[in-house]
């Protein structure tokens, strides 16, 4: 099963007079990293805790998770007012008047609207007490989550497996190359001598000797086997039940490693132009993956 790093979820529900709202984004990374950004400030505290639930529904990848608390009672409305700096920014107001013999009458509006006179005051909570509705509304936010990342692996594992099935049969392709590869050259050879020396008789053991060890520097057997046992193993992973985006991306890599050493023995241009192609195919499964969980 494949999951898309990348996604995005929220869910809302309101608990007496408190409401708690989550939002989570996802994004690719090579690792877990989850980070909790909660208003009121003070509900941070459960960073750790939020942390811990995020990795049992989430292998790897950056996590921002907004969490907002609003306590709609009637007692949470409060304010505070900061006395000294409204009187030193009407002080300071009244004496650019003075020097410019200016209106003052609006000096109390102004004062009533510099930032930071008149603040919210964040009223007493009991944080333990609304630790489980939040991690009620986590859970539910990271579940529909997980159904939109699942779903965006879908169309991601169904890509992957067109692309598997185009490289295994231009691996066959080049398996069916390589074996006509010995005969030609032996052919070839055969040819070339002839064309150098005018002999009537040629030693067929020399031959079939020279073919056999050209056979052996270019034999690529146990890169076909290789290569054919990491698409299996990359058809397992896309369908186990964990996704295994970090797996699959080893894979990729080794594929690459093979299909590198299949073309440096190939000699025919046949097989070689296949070789760039299921590297090509292969670069783009690496991209792709990459927003794989």
């Amino acid at each position: 099963m494949i999951k898309s790093m990348t996604s995005y979820a929220t869910y809302e529900k309101a608990f007496e007079d408190i409401s708690v709202t989550v939002e989570i984004k996802t994004y690719n990374g090579r690792f877990l990293d989850a980070v909790l950004k909660a208003y009121p400030y003070s509900y941070n505290i459960f960073e750790d805790k939020i942390k811990k639930i995020v990795s049992d529904y989430i292998v790897r990848g950056r996590v921002e998770i907004r969490l907002k608390i609003e306590n709609k009672a009637p007692e949470s409305v409060k304010f505070s007012i900061d006395k000294q700096k409204a009187e030193n920014y009407y002080a300071a107001l009244l004496e650019i008047c003075e020097t410019l013999n200016l209106n003052a009458s609006v000096l109390p509006k102004l004062v009533l609207k510099h930032p930071g006179i008149i603040k919210p005051e964040e009223p007493d909570a009991d944080h333990e007490k609304l630790l489980e509705p939040i991690i009620f509304c986590i859970k539910k936010a990271l579940e529909d989550l997980n159904i939109m990342r699942k779903k965006e692996g879908d169309f991601i594992a169904a890509d992957l497996k067109t692309r598997i099935a185009f490289i295994k049969e231009k691996l066959n392709a080049i398996e069916a190359e390589a074996s006509e590869v010995t005969k030609a050259y032996g052919k070839k050879l055969m040819e070339r001598i002839k064309d150098i020396v005018d002999m009537i008789d040629i030693d067929e053991n020399r031959i079939a000797q020279e073919s056999a060890i050209f056979a052996d520097k270019s034999d690529i057997t146990e890169e076909i086997v290789r290569a054919r046992s990491h698409l299996k193993q990359f058809e397992n992973f896309i369908d186990a039940d964990a996704s295994e985006g970090r797996k699959i991306n080893f894979l990729i890599q080794e594929l690459n490693r093979e299909f590198n050493t299949i073309g440096s023995k190939t000699t025919e241009f046949k097989a070689a132009s296949i070789v760039i192609e299921v590297k090509a195919e292969l670069e783009k499964i690496r991209e792709q993956i990459q927003n794989a969980e």
